[in-house]
């Protein structure tokens, strides 16, 4: 099945913040004495401080915010006990111009697709599987979706392939999302934002207190990126709550005894 390229509603200055983002993993790349990253430079204290302003902008906006809300829920399987998911869905929906979908069906089809509720003991499963065509979507699809989406995004070739690489690594604690073996603690993403942004605020100020490494970098990379194809289409709304999860894993995630 081919992928369509998403219709990203980041606003031009989240898309700022993506490119200096990647200027920035590349930067830190080239300090690890990576031959692929050697050329690039570090940020200007300038170009810091936009980004500074990007991110704590990105971190007030309605869509992370509202679209954090509706990842952690998803993937905690809290897709009938929550109805505030389902109204940030179909109000998104219909902000991206989409009409007459507020129905339970095209609602089961985004819960099933994600594949957060999808095992024996799920509450659409197996009653709404046998009248579906709808399957969970695998975790190979997706990551074919996070590469169009880079490429949509317009990042650099080795932004891409560090995205990629970051969400292969991820793709073990996702699956056991998806077998409740762990749930993803509240506020997590939103945590994960405000303390790169803090460490930021640092690092401009003079007061770094930790190195901003590559992986921190790419994780809000991911992050910014896949909020953007949150409730773009049922499919690309599935991988935006798997990519916005793999930016905090395993790190946010509590663990089954």
């Amino acid at each position: 099945m081919g992928i369509y390229s998403p219709d990203l509603i980041l606003s031009d200055q989240d898309r700022e913040a993506l490119l200096l983002l990647a200027q920035l993993a590349l930067a830190t790349e080239g300090q690890s004495s990576s031959n692929l990253g050697r050329d690039a430079v570090a940020l200007s204290p300038s170009e810091a401080l936009r980004l500074l302003e990007l991110l704590e902008q990105f971190s007030r906006s309605k869509l992370f915010l509202e679209g954090s809300y509706f990842t952690e829920g998803i993937a905690n399987g809290e897709a009938l006990t929550d109805d505030r998911l389902r109204q940030i869905y179909f109000s998104w929906r219909t902000r991206r111009g989409r009409t007459n979908i507020s129905n339970n069906e095209k609602w089961k089809e985004l819960v099933m697709r994600a594949g957060f509720d999808s095992s024996a003991n799920a509450w659409i499963w197996p009653r709404y599987i046998n009248r579906s065509p709808v399957r969970p979507m695998t975790l190979e699809y997706f990551g074919d979706m996070e590469r169009k989406l880079a490429s949509a995004a317009h990042l650099n070739p080795r932004v891409r392939q560090l995205i990629a690489e970051f969400i292969e690594q991820a793709l073990p604690s996702i699956e056991d999302l998806r077998e409740k073996r762990a749930t993803v603690r509240s506020g997590s993403l939103k945590q994960a934002l405000v303390s790169f942004v803090s460490d930021l605020r640092d690092h401009v100020r003079g007061n770094e207190k930790r190195p901003m490494t590559k992986r921190r970098v790419i994780a809000i990379s991911t992050l910014v990126m896949d909020t953007g194809a949150l409730f773009a289409t049922r499919d690309w709304t599935a991988a935006g709550v798997l990519s916005s999860l793999a930016a905090v894993a395993p790190d946010a995630f509590d663990y089954k005894a």
